[in-house]
């Protein structure tokens, strides 16, 4: 570890004395310790600052100050914006209300009677149907289904009008 020198303070009869001894020893020499400024530098001074703004008001100073301002930083900053967006976004899950976890644990008779049930709320039916594979039947099973369970009128009701002409010009011939 270095310790630091710390120089006492001087006062001011100790400094007016320093003064004059550096005033003795430049009389002693004979030299003057600054040499006079030749007279063309005050004569193109004037110019030479004009050259100096104009260099750096210059479109190619102006350009490359801005890039480095502000382009620069601004292209990393909406870079690691996206990139943070890509990696870091939170998985949004889907939750479910208490109504549709509900109804989703009931077992499949009370289930299917909730689907048939025409006074349900609309938050109920939802919590039903949200099961995806629910109404991944085919409409013959369906209709299986309906008549094993003695469900044959709501059977009949479901039936699209093209298919219920059918069925009744099938019934016809066959009698």
């Amino acid at each position: 570890m270095k310790f630091r020198q710390e120089l006492p303070d001087i006062n001011e009869s100790d400094e007016r004395a320093l003064v004059e001894r550096v005033r003795a020893l430049e009389d002693e020499s004979g030299e003057k310790s600054v040499p006079p400024v030749p007279e063309a530098y005050w004569q193109n001074l004037i110019i030479r600052t004009n050259q100096r703004v104009d260099a750096a008001s210059s479109g190619k100073a102006i350009s490359i100050s801005w890039a480095a301002r502000v382009a620069i930083p601004g292209v990393v900053a909406i870079v690691s914006f996206l990139i943070a967006l890509h990696y870091y976004v939170p998985l949004q899950t889907r939750q479910q209300s208490d109504v549709e976890s509900m109804v989703l644990a009931l077992p499949d008779p009370v289930m299917d009677s909730l689907l048939t049930d025409a006074s349900l709320s609309d938050e109920t039916l939802f919590a039903v149907a949200a099961d995806e594979d629910l109404f991944d039947v085919p409409s013959e099973q369906i209709g299986e289904y309906l008549i094993q369970n003695d469900n044959a009128a709501l059977f009949v009701e479901l039936l699209p009008e093209e298919q219920a002409d059918q069925m009744l010009d099938l019934l016809t011939t066959g009698m």
